[in-house]
């Protein structure tokens, strides 16, 4: 989009570049013999914005420093977790999650979200 967010109504490409961005009249000078026209009815096209969203230091922070919640069946094997991790005394604070729990292990408090 440009500062006038304008609109485009067709786009051609040509090796996987695009080559014109503007009205469908003009795209047409683009369009040869073995062009593949796709019109999309007036829906919009987006470009693939592909963000994988990693953040491999906190992953691996995570599994290091953080009490691990994941595949506890019970209240007791969730307590006995967080408290191993609460009296740990190279630990001055902590956290873990899964699907179901939130907690927060700092100084003398455990704060718990469900």
């Amino acid at each position: 989009m440009d500062s006038n967010r304008t609109i485009a109504e067709a786009v051609a490409i040509k090796e996987d570049k695009f080559i014109y961005v503007g009205s469908n009249q003009e795209v047409n000078k683009y369009i040869g013999k073995e062009t593949k026209v796709i019109d999309l009815g007036g829906k919009m096209v987006l470009p693939g914005f592909i963000d994988s969203h990693c953040h491999p230091a906190y992953g691996a922070a995570h599994q290091l420093f953080d009490v691990n919640l994941n595949g506890l069946k019970s209240v007791k094997e969730y307590q006995e977790a967080i408290q191993e991790d609460a009296n740990d005394p190279d630990i001055s604070e902590s956290r873990g999650d899964n699907a179901l729990l939130f907690v927060v292990i700092t100084g003398n408090a455990v704060l718990c979200f469900a």
